[in-house]
């Protein structure tokens, strides 16, 4: 199962940045990858993301580091005063948009395992 990480927004820095909290992060060691994907239908340029490769045992495991590193990466952000963007995690059955404004630990983490639900459920 693969769980897409991308970055919504106008800083071309998000990716690199959020791809080194989230290979600083120990218990997602060995789940993650990062890959350069086809443009979305209608847009020119390739999406960079970072990829967390999981079966959906384990993917249940490490939501909770993924979503403290997602919110802790989206609130730094918002101390810093940078521009505004959003994460989008999406696996084969779901999304979840995590808005750096409104983002809270509790709420990222309910998102995503929605997603990894819903994708269980499709499998």
């Amino acid at each position: 199962m693969e769980l897409l990480i991308r970055i919504d927004g106008q800083d071309d820095t998000a990716i690199d940045e959020l791809w080194d909290w989230l290979c600083d992060e120990p218990a997602l060691r060995g789940y993650l990858a990062r890959r350069v994907l086809a443009p979305p239908p209608g847009t020119m340029a390739a999406g960079d993301v970072a990829i967390v490769l999981a079966s959906a045992a384990s993917l249940v495991t490490a939501v909770t580091p993924l979503a403290k590193v997602l919110s802790n990466y989206l609130l730094e952000r918002s101390r810093q005063r940078r521009p505004p963007l959003a994460v989008n995690a999406s696996g084969s059955a779901g999304e979840a948009t995590i808005d750096q404004e409104t983002v809270s630990a509790q709420d990222c983490e309910r998102m995503l395992r929605a997603v990894i639900r819903a994708a269980q459920k499709e499998s």
